[in-house]
């Protein structure tokens, strides 16, 4: 299992056998509700892909029934590795992974993981050889931790998700890194905008206002890069189609517009009206602020 057809290629030139399933779902957008079965979940998620579209719906949704398939057919009795890096759209998708082998009762020990900080698109084959000679074993602890990650990112408010991070999660040592870095995605207290749209801003106001000047600086910004480019400039399209816009493009080039320079330098709160529905795991943050973050203290406020 890993994180999508890129790695997936790599692994292929490395010579390592065995059946590789990409995931390919970004958790970190559009609604992951708590579902009966994974199957539930998954037309919930190919539903919200095809709405952005990002292709046809049943493509996606057949995809991932194929891809919940091979999760669910699994040989207990065959060695099962997972390839997932430490940034946070991974580590959505190996919480995932991890709580549905726990719920399958695939026994810890034929289970493995890769354990990297550096994105497995930018290495090459042979350092795949190296990362598998060192996989480490999934520890029953690994599979309970997951298993209560994985429900808290589906509750309805993100107050238990947050939580997690008071606890020792060391047996998953990249998760609070991960947790932390999508509760920066919810509204700031100080401006109603989150960290990807901060930091957006402040980069097109410095100078960065074509698409791809500005994705490279905004991905400069993060310490674990986990937005590609489509999800990116997903969130990039709110801020000039939601109200009242806090930017302009013309000719494929961004303009903050008044309201976008006041929030961004003059302490103004985006009075957000929402275009399209925005969600943080089960919890839909698109029409009021129930739920504000602090940065300065690292916490939830409740507005």
């Amino acid at each position: 299992m890993t994180n999508g057809d890129t790695t997936v290629k790599l692994i292929d030139l490395a010579g390592i056998s065995g059946q590789c399933v990409p995931w390919r779902d970004l958790l970190h957008m559009g609604p992951v509700p708590m579902t009966p079965s994974i199957n539930e979940l998954s037309a919930i998620r190919a539903q919200f892909i095809a709405s952005l579209g990002w292709g046809d719906f049943n493509t996606i949704h057949q995809d991932f029934l194929a891809r919940d398939k091979a999760l669910s057919t699994i040989d207990a009795n065959q060695p099962v590795v997972l390839w997932f890096e430490h940034d946070l759209y991974d580590q959505l998708q190996l919480i995932q992974v991890l709580s549905e082998l726990n719920v399958q009762n695939v026994p810890h020990e034929n289970v493995f993981w890769v354990d990297t900080s550096i994105h497995l698109g930018r290495l090459l084959p042979a350092d795949y050889l190296e990362l598998i000679s060192n996989k480490k074993a999934v520890t029953p602890q690994m599979f309970a931790l997951a298993n209560e990650a994985w429900n808290a990112y589906r509750q309805t408010t993100p107050e238990a998700w947050s939580a997690l991070r008071k606890r020792d999660l060391t047996s998953l040592p990249y998760l609070k890194n991960a947790i932390e870095r999508s509760l920066q995605e919810l509204p700031w207290t100080n401006s109603g905008l989150n960290f990807t749209e901060k930091t957006s801003l402040a980069l097109i106001h410095e100078g960065h206002n074509t698409p791809t000047t500005l994705f490279q600086a905004y991905c400069a910004h993060e310490k674990a890069e986990f937005h590609g480019d489509m999800s990116y400039f997903w969130y990039i399209d709110q801020l000039h189609q939601d109200s009242p816009p806090l930017l302009s493009k013309q000719q494929d080039t961004y303009h903050l517009t008044e309201n976008g320079k006041s929030v961004l330098k003059n302490g103004m709160f985006w009075q957000r009206a929402y275009g399209q529905s925005q969600w943080l795991g089960g919890y839909e943050l698109s029409s009021t602020y129930p739920f504000l973050w602090d940065d300065t203290s690292k916490r939830l406020i409740v507005s």
